[in-house]
């Protein structure tokens, strides 16, 4: 796997985890929206917070900084609660 593609894969799981936690309860990805903004660096583990949640959804920011401090990736997600 490229490094890009293990971001991208590690910050999707982060935000699912962030989601579900937020909201007590199982969730649904509806809507995510990535800029890679160096598919080459060596970035620590993506950090995601929540921005928003509502009875039904939850919106997510996160980003992944490289080992130089730049950010390499920026995120944001939308999730639908499942009950």
């Amino acid at each position: 796997m490229t490094r890009d593609v293990m971001l991208m894969t590690a910050m999707t799981e982060a935000m699912a985890s962030a989601a579900a936690e937020a909201a007590k309860a199982p969730t649904q990805l509806v809507s995510l929206a990535v800029d890679m903004l160096d598919q080459q660096a060596d970035a620590a583990a993506p950090r995601v917070e929540i921005v928003r949640a509502t009875r039904n959804l939850v919106f997510l920011s996160g980003e992944a900084i490289a080992a130089d401090g730049r950010r390499a990736m920026a995120a944001t997600a939308v999730h639908r609660i499942v009950r």
